[in-house]
């Protein structure tokens, strides 16, 4: 056991000692892990279960199956089976309260005695553990503690006045009022200054920089008002909050002046620390691909949807063409705000069970088509009937149900199902209607199959799972196309698009080891590169699967007796139309870049980040240490900064 006072440098000490332990270990010995228990719920998961969860999301390796094993697990579990992971647990304390007492329950029945393990806690969250109100007590067995003491005076006082500008300055005299009361004893400033945490706040605070003059600085005096700070608690809350301002100030260089105001970094800082404490449930990553659950959940979608709507209406023409693009680009978007806005800690694609997302998928695409069918026959729209509705509907559900779960699929393949047999009529004569709908479906079917990534993209390679989606769309599109115009053209409708679908679908971006990722800029250019190719080789096969067919539907025998270019001509509104739509969506599902673009000028706009938010970002990092860097994440300076910050939001 570590047990320290907050700030008082348990993470820190935990590091130092994973770091001696990994310089120490013999060959087959344990490899410490640092794990962070905030969040793990002791109530509905097993330890050796979220560890294995955790270490497979940190460490892609891990996933896959051991070698030369007739045990079938993952490497993952087979290091947890054979005690080959020395588990360091930080921040117990932020377990919540009523379920502490179960968490060392879970501890110890899953560490045998002899098993190393390191749990980190505050003191006073520990010790209510070890006596709940109304549960039986618990410890961990067989434990050594070790308590953090806080600083000596003394040594507070030398690191204060050191870094004043030197001892016999008159900078360093204006630390003497705090320092006397510090040397003191029990007083109010020496319990603040009491730890690593306050005394570096403190020093950024009051201390000036190379060439800045002390006499422009707050003094460091006030902390010795007892009318303004009564309390340790009131001047450790005054140090968070003119922490910000202090980092911010105007440098006495002009050439490293900041470029962003006080006020506004303070404005941007306290909003990230809001949305990590109460959106993402007080995890200290800052990841720039999990910002867009900073935002309404919908709006993902509906910009996607109302731009893919307004290209079809431009590109083909007012009438039935807003109408057609408005609706697939609705459709579209529906299923991609779905993805988008799913709660940051929902459970794996895969752990979910392809069987019932298929189901999900069956469920979604007859309720879908069933709908279309049923409305077209009171009127609304000239849908392919009820037949090629359900068709339609089944079509998507299958290609979404495996890759996304029951919701998913139940989702996807209802608007799927819906769009495909509502829009498939609109347009001139039943054919252009074919194609709608084949374009529609393929929007809707590959956006829910691949939509909603939580982690950026690092590179592309093939999805079995995808291919086999893409091959259940031309499978039940060309159903549907039968059922309408004949099997020649359901033959032919199924075989084109089966092709293209299970390329595109196939097609998918390959997750990035974010343990081994440089920095958070390397990670969202690699993401970007993604978008940019799936976004460019969607639109372009299918804006030419599109236009082929449109052509070929639209054209007579004699108009292309008398000239090819006929079929390339009359295809082109609905091929680029379809290309552009698909490309986006597609994108956009596959790579976090997108639905980041979006969330990150709403912010903007509303004021509430940065437009420039990843420079901000590394300044705040490398200039100002209000933030420090963890591979492709950053992190406030300390925990406690990050809930004061979003205590005052």
């Amino acid at each position: 056991m570590v047990l320290g006072a907050p700030g008082s440098g348990k993470t820190m000490l935990l590091v130092r000692m994973l770091l001696t332990l990994v310089e120490q270990r013999s060959s087959g010995g344990a490899v410490p892990v640092l794990f962070s228990l905030s969040s793990w719920n002791p109530v509905e998961q097993e330890l050796d279960d979220w560890l294995r969860e955790q270490l497979i999301q940190d460490y892609e390796g891990l996933r896959e199956s051991t070698p030369g094993s007739l045990e079938r697990m993952n490497c993952a579990q087979a290091l947890l089976a054979h005690r080959l992971i020395l588990p360091i647990l930080d921040g117990f304390d932020e377990i919540p309260a009523a379920v502490r007492t179960a968490a060392l329950d879970r501890i110890n029945a899953a560490l045998p005695l002899g098993q190393g393990v390191v749990l980190s806690s505050r003191v006073q969250e520990y010790r209510e553990a070890l006596s709940p109100v109304s549960s039986i007590p618990s410890k961990l067995a067989g434990a050594a503690g070790v308590e953090l003491q806080p600083v000596e005076p003394e040594v507070a006082a030398d690191y204060l006045r050191r870094d004043s500008g030197g001892e016999a300055t008159a900078a360093a005299a204006r630390w003497d009022p705090v320092l006397a009361r510090l040397c003191s004893g029990e007083t109010e400033v020496a319990q603040a200054l009491s730890t690593p945490l306050m005394l570096f706040l403190a020093r950024t605070i009051y201390n000036p920089r190379p060439g800045e003059h002390s006499g422009l600085l707050p003094n460091p005096a006030e902390l010795c008002d007892t009318e303004r700070f009564p309390t340790s608690s009131e001047i450790e809350r005054h140090l968070f909050d003119a922490f910000i301002p202090a980092a911010y100030r105007p440098h006495p260089d002009p050439k490293k002046r900041c470029r962003w105001q006080s006020a506004d970094a303070q404005r941007w800082l306290t909003f990230l620390g809001a949305h990590l404490e109460h959106r993402l449930r007080g995890t200290t990553d800052l990841a720039w691909w999990q910002l867009r659950h900073a935002t309404p959940l919908p709006l993902v979608g509906l910009v996607v949807g109302l731009a893919s709507g307004l290209a079809g209406g431009l590109v083909a023409g007012f009438g039935a063409g807003i109408g057609i693009g408005f609706g697939s680009g609705l459709g579209t978007g529906i299923l991609l705000g779905f993805g988008a806005g799913l709660p940051i800690r929902r459970v794996s694609r895969t752990g979910r069970g392809p069987l019932s997302g298929l189901a999900g998928g069956l469920a979604g695409g007859l309720g879908g088509g069933l709908a279309a069918g049923l409305a077209s026959q009171i009127g609304i729209g000239l849908a392919v009937g009820p037949a090629g509705g359900i068709a339609a509907g089944l079509g998507v559900g299958l290609a979404v149900g495996p890759a996304s779960g029951p919701r998913g699929g139940l989702v996807g393949g209802f608007v799927g199902g819906a769009t495909a047999g509502l829009m498939s009529g609109l347009g001139p004569g039943v054919p252009s209607g074919i194609v709608n709908g084949i374009g529609i479906g393929l929007a809707a079917g590959l956006t829910a199959a691949l939509t909603g990534r939580s982690e950026p993209a690092q590179r592309l390679h093939w999805s079995p799972v995808g291919i086999a989606g893409g091959l259940a769309v031309g499978l039940a599109l060309g159903l549907a196309a039968t059922l309408v115009a004949g099997l020649a053209a359901g033959i032919t409708v199924g075989l084109v698009t089966g092709a293209v679908s299970t390329l595109i679908a196939g097609l998918a971006g390959a997750p990035t080891n974010l343990t081994a990722a440089g920095d958070p800029n390397a990670v969202l250019n690699r993401d970007f590169r993604t978008f940019a190719v799936i976004a460019l080789a969607t639109a372009l096969a299918i804006g030419i699967v599109v236009e082929l067919v449109t052509g070929l539907a639209v054209t007579t025998e004699k108009q292309l007796a008398t000239s090819s270019a006929v079929l390339l001509t009359a295809g082109i509104v609905p091929g680029v139309w379809m290309g552009l739509v698909s490309g986006l969506a597609l994108g956009l599902a596959q790579a976090a870049w997108g639905a980041f673009g979006i969330a990150r000028c709403w912010l903007a706009l509303r004021g509430q980040l940065p437009w420039r938010l990843m420079s901000f970002l590394a300044d705040a990092h490398e200039q100002r240490g209000v933030l420090r860097q963890v591979g492709a994440v950053y992190q406030f300076r300390h925990a406690e900064l990050q809930r004061r910050l979003a205590a005052g939001d």
